[in-house]
């Protein structure tokens, strides 16, 4: 088993591969390298695992220099991606023995589907919430519970206008995406980071908007890959939450995919035990922990940006006062500061 970078020539072969492994997940394609790299400036370090001339297994990696939570070697959100427990290991060594050439405090392998056993530090606090969808509308609908079935009509009757499509949303989208993320007080990315993403993906990308009364008042976007809808970023306008767009949101994901053979639903990232897990798990989606692994190179604590949030007084000040800011300012600041925490 040897381990190599990525080169433009490869890149083929790596997409050929993501496409057909089972552990596969859309944040593993080889077109988020130009992406990372266009929006933030980050170096890339694309490891491929292989046997012979066969891939088995990759590993997307940025050197992240930041002088919040230090500089980090860092995977995307999905980790790794490998056939085997040998070729996993193999990529994870080899990024180890990167993370301290590059002088690098963290080898961060980030929200991975599963815990690696290569001697590194794992915290899983998070999850991610998945739905089997049926073939068709009607079985979902009486799949729901009598309480959620009632908040989708509530959401009926309170006139809600529902459209889906794609790139074509994307000011729209941001536009709520820059409100929600002030109001639960975290830093918006840059809107060139998600016209880069659909440049890149825009075939696979899916928005749903939800507008009252000609208003916009929510959001949500998500990614096509294989027989999945991979949920990605979004939320509704606080104020209008009575009015159920969130119901309405998930509700026309759902429906679309049943309409076009779609046989899961992930739901995304959320805290255990939070708001946002409940809310999921009421529509029947299963929780599958996410793992973050460390390699500490001269370091004793991990980066655990949400943990220090909720525990040390400064970050909870942060918190606190970003929501007080005008969005025009956090659309300005957001992005400089997600440059250094871009998965926070």
């Amino acid at each position: 088993m040897q381990v190599l970078e990525l080169h433009d020539e490869d890149k083929p072969a790596w997409d050929d591969y993501v496409w057909h492994s089972s552990q596969a997940l859309p944040y593993h394609l080889v077109g988020w390298k130009e992406v990372m790299e266009r929006t933030y400036g980050y170096p890339s370090h694309y490891l491929m695992a292989k046997e012979g001339s066969r891939i088995e297994g990759v590993m997307p990696l940025f050197e992240i220099r930041s002088r919040i939570v230090g500089d980090a070697l860092t995977t995307l959100p999905g980790g790794l991606c490998a056939e085997s427990e040998e070729a996993a290991v193999a990529l994870i060594e080899q990024a180890k023995a990167l993370t301290v050439n590059v002088n690098a405090k963290y080898l961060v392998i980030r929200d991975s589907r599963r815990e690696w056993d290569a001697n590194l530090v794992s915290v899983s606090r998070h999850c991610t919430m998945i739905r089997d969808l049926p073939p068709q509308t009607d079985a979902l609908w009486k799949s729901l519970d009598k309480r959620l079935r009632r908040h989708i009509r509530i959401a009926r009757k309170s006139d809600l206008e529902v459209s889906i499509g794609g790139k074509e949303y994307l000011d729209d989208f941001y536009t709520v995406l820059c409100v929600f993320l002030r109001d639960v007080g975290t830093p918006v990315f840059s809107r060139a980071f998600l016209h880069s993403v659909a440049e890149k993906f825009g075939d696979r990308l899916l928005i749903v908007c939800v507008r009252w009364k000609g208003r916009l008042i929510g959001a949500y976007s998500a990614f096509l890959f294989r027989d999945t809808i991979f949920g990605a970023w979004g939320g509704s306008l606080h104020k209008y939450l009575d009015r159920r767009p969130n119901h309405m949101l998930y509700w026309q994901y759902m429906q679309y995919g049943c309409e076009h053979g779609i046989k899961y639903i992930d739901l995304g990232r959320s805290p255990l035990g939070s708001g946002q897990y409940t809310f999921k798990k009421g529509w029947g989606a299963r929780p599958q922990p996410l793992y973050q692994q460390y390699f500490l190179n001269g370091v004793e604590r991990i980066p655990d940006v949400s943990t220090r949030m909720e525990e040390e007084h400064k970050y909870r000040l942060f918190t606190w006062l970003w929501r007080k800011l005008p969005v025009p300012v956090t659309r300005w600041v957001g992005p400089r500061l997600r440059r250094h925490v871009p998965f926070g």
